[in-house]
């Protein structure tokens, strides 16, 4: 009786064992999803970094460009301006000339 007992407790434990180590098991495994989806997510997080970084330096490269197109074109504007002030001169002087 007590043999039947004690082995009646054993496989109790035993089926307790198995329980414990397959709930060990799904928590392993929901853990390496986590890590998996953490992976992911760093992944991500660095190609947004990357992303991010790409467009600043495009951006600075378009700033560059611009600050440099204004500077030629206000450098046009004024040659623009000189070369009416010539022209302009040229003119006079040719009505000068026929008034003559």
């Amino acid at each position: 009786s007590q043999n039947t007992e004690l082995s009646l407790e054993i496989e109790n434990l035993r089926i307790k064992v198995i329980n414990l180590e397959k709930s060990l098991n799904d928590i392993v495994g929901e853990l390496e999803k986590s890590k998996s989806y953490c992976i992911t997510l760093i992944d991500e997080k660095e190609k947004d970094h990357l992303k991010m970084v790409d467009l600043e330096n495009r951006t600075l490269e378009l700033k560059s460009q611009l600050d440099s197109c204004s500077r030629n074109l206000n450098f046009k504007i004024e040659e623009n301006l000189m070369l009416r002030g010539q022209v302009d001169e040229l003119r006079c002087r040719i009505v000068g000339l026929e008034n003559q």
